[in-house]
């Protein structure tokens, strides 16, 4: 194994350990500890540095040998900006020629950019140090464009290694039906080919509990045409890629409908239920309140369910822990603030109880992204917009044993924003996109720890 050092516009500098170590200790806030080092994988540190300024997000865009461009995020602090000099790894497989794009960022916004190419063989370390400049008005760009109202799981559900991000809205108001997965222990995007896929829409979408499989019901489709179709994404046999599939068997809810809450949730039979709720059957529809239910993988078709206690709410949340099923929003009808229904399905009909506190419950609000840790037993509420048209910044958590909900205060905090893709993976809550009060996509997307928000891919 061999470690260079090179310098952007200098000679290539052969270097041992304790050379590096003279390297950071020349150099402030370089850490004297190689990322490479232990590595038995081609390697490169990268130092970025810059004439001056602060920046809280380093995006690493990149291919090897001329192939598919990857991306990579580092947060380069945890709560704060940072100042220069900021140090990573690429670790690059078994090598081979590397063109990279360095970008800093700061309160999602690009600041700096700078470039640099090398080769590195198999085994082989090198220290690059890339000085960035001011120039961001030719940026690369990898991975999904930046879109809202998209599908956003985490696939497997029990034990997530992948998300997987389907359609939505991009600028110029194009609906899509890109596929698109991202690897959470490499940090990467690729885009999925399928022989056969649902056609460009908003989805209803969600992953199943208890396979790897993600379910399509319908959706908001190009020029506000609501879709029939129902799709599933999985793998054919263990170890294939996943493709989609149509369920033709599936042809409810009637009328089909957009923008309703969809989950499957568990049983004690190992047979998963699919329960579908409300949504809106076209563009300015009156928002719905009825239950459908299917029993999967059987695949039959949706029925329809007679319950009771049922509110009207916009783009409603339906989520689901092991054992119940959970809706969250504004009732339309008492312009109420935020509630957690929960389905009482041993009730004869079923029927929806409020279950959350009103004190600390978020203002009434629609078009705000949710999801729930299961295991964790709670929500997550981020944004929307109110009844004044003001699209709102705040973080709600709810607890699902204690029944009350709790702002999130942390330092950094995501722009105002709806129809934001909001997803759990890991132990982080990680939101995509979404759009702002000017209706344009947000390019910036974030994740919420226990630290608090970050900045993400």
């Amino acid at each position: 194994m061999s470690i260079a050092t090179l310098r952007l516009g200098l000679p290539l500098v052969r270097a041992s350990a304790s050379l590096l170590a003279l390297l950071c200790a020349a150099t402030t806030g370089c850490s004297q500890v190689d990322p490479c080092e232990g590595q038995s994988e081609a390697c490169i540190t990268v130092q970025v540095e810059s004439p001056g300024g602060e920046l809280d997000l380093i995006r690493t865009v990149y291919s090897l040998d001329g192939g598919t461009k990857q991306q990579r995020g580092f947060a380069v602090s945890t709560g704060e900006a940072k100042s220069f000099p900021v140090v990573f790894a690429l670790n690059l497989g078994s090598g081979g020629s590397i063109q990279a794009d360095i970008i800093g960022e700061l309160s999602a916004s690009p600041t700096f950019h700078g470039t640099f190419s090398e080769s590195v063989s198999s085994g082989e370390h090198k220290r690059i140090v890339v000085t960035l400049d001011r120039n961001v008005s030719k940026l690369p760009f990898v991975g999904p464009e930046p879109r809202y109202g998209a599908g956003l799981v985490a696939v497997p559900l029990s034990s997530p290694t992948s998300l997987v991000l389907f359609g939505g809205v991009v600028s110029g108001e194009q609906t899509l039906g890109d596929t698109w997965e991202y690897s959470l222990s490499q940090n990467t995007w690729q885009r999925i080919t399928s022989p056969m896929s649902p056609g460009p829409r908003q989805p209803n979408m969600v992953a199943d509990p208890l396979s790897d499989r993600v379910l399509v019901v319908q959706g908001m489709g190009a020029g506000g045409v609501v879709q029939l179709d129902t799709w599933q994404y999985q793998a054919a046999m263990p170890g294939d890629a996943r493709t989609w599939q149509p369920i033709t068997t599936v042809t409810a809810p009637t009328p089909p409908r957009a923008f309703a809450g969809l989950t499957i949730v568990p049983s004690a039979t190992m047979t998963p239920t699919t329960l579908l709720f409300g949504g809106i059957t076209g563009s300015g529809g009156s928002p719905l309140s009825d239950l459908w239910r299917m029993q999967s993988p059987g695949m039959t078709n949706l029925a329809l369910v007679n319950t009771t206690g049922a509110p009207q709410v916009k783009s409603p949340k339906l989520l689901s822990t092991q054992t119940d099923v959970y809706l969250v929003g504004s009732d339309e009808m008492t312009k109420s603030t935020v509630q957690v229904y929960r389905l009482d399905a041993v009730a004869m009909p079923p029927k929806w109880t409020v279950v959350s506190q009103e004190g600390g419950a978020p203002s009434y609000r629609s078009a705000f992204s949710a999801t729930i840790d299961p295991q964790g037993q709670q929500i997550v509420l981020f944004g929307g917009i109110d009844g004044a048209g003001n699209l709102l910044s705040d973080t709600f958590r709810y607890s699902i044993q204690g029944t009350t909900w709790a702002t999130v205060s942390t330092t950094q905090v995501p722009p105002a924003r709806i129809d934001a893709s909001l997803t759990f993976a890991q132990g982080v809550f990680m939101m995509f996109g979404g759009r702002d009060s000017s209706l344009k996509q947000k390019i910036d997307n974030w994740k919420l720890t226990s630290d608090g928000w970050k900045r993400w891919l």
